[in-house]
């Protein structure tokens, strides 16, 4: 009995070891071949530590570099030129060196700060600092709130080449128009670093292929924050500004270039009546916790008046860019004038770096605009089940309206705007940017998310602070629900 029980006791030990062997050999031949490659850079020494696991070698998703000149990818030369400006940055050299303890008294000088020797075998801006591969975004969502920016975000996100970034809600950085001159909730002012910070989830995610000491990397970053357009308010802590003159000569834009000239800029608009009402909702600007269309009302008419007071001494863009008028003002009405802001962005940037969204276009066609903005960043051109998934998400971040705008208001401000709106068509049209979005492709006018969701919610009911919206599938007919918090 116990010879018996010997035998089976060795016979599974040999099984059990045999049953290791492949995969101790498997480990062997992974870390041959991976000591065998001849890098240089430290990005690669990182790539080889054992305490970054994130990094993989072999990866599923990596590019074959044999057939890279037969893929659309390309080696991405970034063509920083230098810039000449009318000043001298002799005397202004890293001003956010000059700290009171651990605090930073101003905000840094990027306008004369060493531009970064950017990697060209990486599709998103990246260099290497003190050993550490740094990053800057590669798209920007600059504008508007409220025009549905944080939708288009979370839809961008699902593209595998795409990689959300540890902002707020993963998108927002707040770095160049609040954190970085210190409007924040602790007042502590930011530099580059921090911002850079941001998308430290850029290198965990970096796919490698090796060839004859050659690797591409095709992920990206991007982030979204849609008051950069229109709240250049702090221009004068910029040292190369004059801050007795009215109006800037160097604003975020400007910054951002300096930087990153061949970032892709996205703006998504819409119509500035019904944004300025959802902004005054969503952010309950007035007076009570929950805004009425009244209260609304009152406080459009004090802003149209402070604001018509102000261009008969001024010029229209010093108004727009007048701190202490943003201030007095009730209703955020300075950023619905898209032209002027807008104008200023393309003095800086090549048009074909901006692409407009216009939202109205963006609710009746979801997959034909994120098939442009694919093209738009050159991406890959995704299949068509996860454009179904990017285009039949639910709409992010309603506004829940209690009381629908006065018509009076609605007049009072098409009136006010209107100007503007003529002044934002004849500029697209001197710098040709086509705003209309259509059906891309075939893939995208065959998706059709009436299978995936009911046109309106079988059941809908309220439990304390979560609701739960019910779906049916008609694939499947199963019910799905999700929780969500209300009100946002």
């Amino acid at each position: 009995m116990i010879t018996c029980r010997l035998k089976t006791g060795c016979l599974a030990a040999v099984v059990m070891f045999c049953g290791y062997i492949p995969l101790f050999a498997w480990i062997y031949m992974s870390k041959k071949y991976e000591n065998s490659i001849q890098v240089d850079t430290p990005v690669h020494k990182q790539s080889r530590d054992k305490s970054v696991r994130s990094f993989h070698v072999f990866d599923s998703s990596f590019i074959n570099v044999k057939d890279f000149r037969n893929t659309e990818y390309k080696f991405v030369h970034y063509s920083l030129l230098n810039i000449s400006y009318p000043f001298n940055c002799t005397e202004t050299l890293d001003r956010a060196s000059q700290k009171n303890g651990n605090k930073i008294q101003e905000p840094e000088d990027i306008l004369c700060m060493k531009r970064p020797k950017l990697l060209e075998n990486y599709k998103n801006p990246c260099w290497i600092e003190d050993g550490r591969l740094r990053c800057l975004p590669y798209f920007h969502i600059f504008g508007v709130c409220k025009s549905g920016t944080t939708d288009l975000f979370r839809r961008l996100v699902i593209h595998h080449q795409i990689i959300p970034n540890k902002g707020i809600t993963k998108k927002e950085t707040w770095f160049w128009s609040w954190k970085r001159y210190g409007e924040h909730w602790d007042g502590q002012i930011a530099t580059l670093k921090n911002f850079t910070d941001t998308f430290d989830v850029l290198p965990q995610r970096l796919t490698y292929s090796y060839d004859l000491d050659m690797y591409y990397s095709h992920f990206v970053a991007g982030h979204g924050d849609p008051m950069d357009i229109w709240y250049p308010f702090d221009w004068k802590l910029i040292p190369q500004n004059d801050p007795t003159s009215e109006e800037p000569v160097y604003i975020t834009p400007n910054l951002i270039y300096h930087l990153n000239p061949n970032i892709k800029l996205i703006l998504v608009i819409r119509d500035p009546v019904e944004r300025l009402y959802s902004h005054y909702i969503h952010k309950k600007l007035g007076n009570k916790i929950h805004p009425s269309a009244k209260e609304f009302h009152e406080d459009v008419q004090h802003a149209v008046s402070t604001f018509s007071k102000c261009i008969k001494n001024k010029t229209f863009r010093a108004c727009l860019y007048d701190t202490v008028l943003y201030k007095e003002l009730r209703v955020p009405i300075s950023s619905g004038f898209y032209s002027t802001f807008l104008r200023d962005w393309l003095k800086v940037f090549d048009k074909d770096q901006i692409m407009l969204i216009r939202t109205e276009d963006y609710r009746r066609n979801i997959a034909g605009t994120l098939t442009k903005v694919f093209k738009f960043l050159n991406l890959d051109v995704v299949g068509p089940s996860v454009l179904e998934k990017m285009a039949c998400r639910e709409m992010e971040y309603k506004t829940n309206y209690r009381t629908t705008m006065m018509n009076e208001s609605r007049s009072l401000l098409e009136t006010f705007y209107s100007d503007s709106q003529r002044d934002m068509e004849s500029l697209l049209d001197e710098y040709g940017i086509d705003i209309l979005v259509k059906s891309q492709d075939d893939m995208a006018r065959q998706i059709n998310c009436s299978r995936f969701f009911s046109k309106m919610p079988l059941m809908s009911k309220l439990k304390g602070k979560q609701i739960k919206r019910y779906f049916v599938s008609k694939k499947n007919a199963t019910k799905y629900y999700r929780n969500k918090y209300s009100p946002r």
